[in-house]
């Protein structure tokens, strides 16, 4: 019985070592608004090549500008993020406005999640991108923009995305380590 309990405990020092493992990441990643116009009026989202797993935590800063035309020039708050198992290099979306159509997301498919909309309280909130989210499903991080003419555009966003594994795996390893110490110890009081 001292074996099995053992290999439970060895095996759950593994896993939770195997998430201090799995520590912070960071990944930088430009975001350079497309000039084909053949996808106006759609959210234009580019794979950040950052894979995601439901319950992970997603800092994202972003900063630079897009000059999307006329005297129009947008910043990173302006980027919405879409979490797809297509590992695509871009994916065109539809999008809905959010808040009287100051903010907009776009609008996932079958399998896909919304990471986060566009961080904007009025049309001329312009700011840096700084915004914590979790992860609702697996797959890969796109983040983009819409625009109703992509052929004009210059400029770029660029974004830093921090990733804190989701905790789950280790906070139960570490539960069914201490569990398995308080019944010991509990069985050794009693003797």
């Amino acid at each position: 019985m001292n074996a099995i309990r053992g290999a439970i405990l060895a095996a759950a020092a593994l896993c939770m070592h195997a998430s201090a493992a799995r520590a912070e990441t960071i990944y930088d990643f430009t975001y350079v608004s497309t000039r084909d116009n053949a996808n106006n009026n759609a959210a234009h989202l580019l794979n950040t090549g950052v894979r995601v797993v439901p319950g992970d935590i997603l800092h994202i800063v972003g900063t630079g500008q897009i000059h999307v035309g006329g005297p129009y020039y947008v910043m990173s708050n302006f980027d919405m993020g879409l979490i797809s198992p297509a590992n695509t290099s871009q994916l065109i979306r539809s999008y809905r406005g959010v808040g009287g159509n100051f903010s907009a997301e776009p609008i996932p498919l079958a399998g896909e999640s919304v990471l986060f909309r566009q961080d904007r309280a009025n049309l001329y909130d312009d700011h840096d991108l700084d915004i914590v989210a979790t992860a609702q499903s697996e797959g890969f991080l796109y983040i983009g923009i819409f625009d109703n003419w992509f052929a004009d555009n210059t400029g770029q966003h660029n974004l830093r995305i921090t990733i804190l594994p989701e905790p789950a795996s280790g906070l139960l390893a570490a539960l069914g380590g201490i569990a398995l110490l308080g019944r010991r110890r509990g069985r050794s009081a009693g003797r």
